[in-house]
């Protein structure tokens, strides 16, 4: 016959009696987060990057139908610049880099700015 008298097993004691050579819970959880976090600000940063592809291919095509039964070749030149300095401030707010190091490399370029 069993010993009923015994202490219930007390889970505390074994993480207070741990001698540190193995993580605590709470690291693993803080981990865990932290990867997460990563992970979700990467996806975010890819939805970014989507949004802005998305606008670019989307203007595009209004382009190319809007600009082929244009009777001037002002009127084409003159809102594409206007399009290209917007979509420069859209796809720096979409964390879109490589456009970002194109801009700076041609405003390096640009005669008469200061180095």
């Amino acid at each position: 016959m069993p010993n009923d008298t015994q202490p219930p097993h007390d889970e505390f004691n074994d993480i207070a009696s741990e001698g540190g050579g193995e993580p605590h819970p709470s690291d693993h959880a803080s981990q865990a987060v932290e990867d997460l976090s990563e992970r979700l600000q990467a996806e975010q940063d890819a939805r970014k990057e989507e949004r802005f592809l998305f606008v670019l291919i989307g203007l595009t095509l209004l382009n190319l139908h809007t600009f082929t039964s244009a009777t001037t070749w002002t009127t084409p030149i003159v809102i594409g610049l206007l399009q290209l300095i917007g979509l420069a401030i859209y796809a720096r707010r979409c964390g879109v880099e490589e456009l970002e190091k194109l801009v700076d490399k041609f405003l390096s370029a640009m005669p008469g700015r200061d180095k």
